[in-house]
Parts: structure tokens; sequence; C-alpha cells
């Protein structure tokens, strides 16, 4: 009976030591049936572009700081907004790391826009 409590003593160590005490908390997100459209059909939608090393906010020619970014999308004041006004258009490079476009969506999220994307099809493939 002596060997019982220490083995039960034991493994509560081990469990007390494996188990993780922090929640992994994730982003909601509101995402919009999309459609194809053109640069002209865009006009009043605010895009945000992503490339590797740079984020760009509304086809701007210089690029903006992830601050700044969150900065400008707050000064859009989406909640109070309709939802049909209030979708952000996300634009990324295939090369764009994942905490980088993770920020953006985030930041995109945080400011009440709802998020739009953009996948560009590929020579060869039919939908």
């Amino acid at each position: 009976m002596v060997s019982f409590s220490d083995i039960a003593f034991l493994l509560i160590i081990f469990f007390i030591l494996t188990t993780t005490f922090v929640r992994n908390y994730g982003q909601d997100l509101d995402l919009p049936s999309g459609t194809r459209d053109t640069r002209e059909e865009r006009d009043g939608v605010t895009t945000i572009t992503i490339s590797p090393d740079e984020l760009y906010y509304n086809d701007e020619e210089e690029p903006v700081t992830l601050k700044d970014l969150r900065q400008r999308l707050q000064a859009q004041q989406f909640a109070a907004r309709p939802a049909a006004e209030r979708i952000v258009l996300v634009e990324s490079a295939p090369s764009v790391l994942c905490e980088k476009y993770y920020r953006v969506v985030a930041a995109v999220a945080n400011a009440g826009g709802v998020l739009a994307m953009l996948e560009e099809e590929r020579e060869g493939e039919g939908k």
C-alpha cells in the first residue's frame, strides 16, 4: 500500500508539470461571400496590399507601418457603418509570412472591418 501512494504522488507531479495552463485564443472573423470584381468596382473599398517587405494602404505609393495601418483602420470607424460598407480587401503576395498576414487580419478585425480576400486564378486551373 505504501508503494501505491508513492506512484500516485509521482503521477500527480508528472501531470502537473506536463499540463498547459495557458489557453490559446483565436481571432473571430466575419468573412463575406465574395465575387470576382475589377479595380473599377472596388472604388470606396478599403484595400490593404501585403508584400513580403511592406504594407500598402488604399493603393498609396508610400508603404505604411503596422502601427500606422491600425490607426488608419481605427479612423475609418467601421463599427458605425452598415456591414456592406465595412469590407476591407486584403491582397497578399504568396511569399508573405503567416505572422505578418495574421497581424494585418487581426488589425482589420479589431477595427471592426469585415475581411475580404482575393485568390488569383492560376493558368490552367478552372473553377
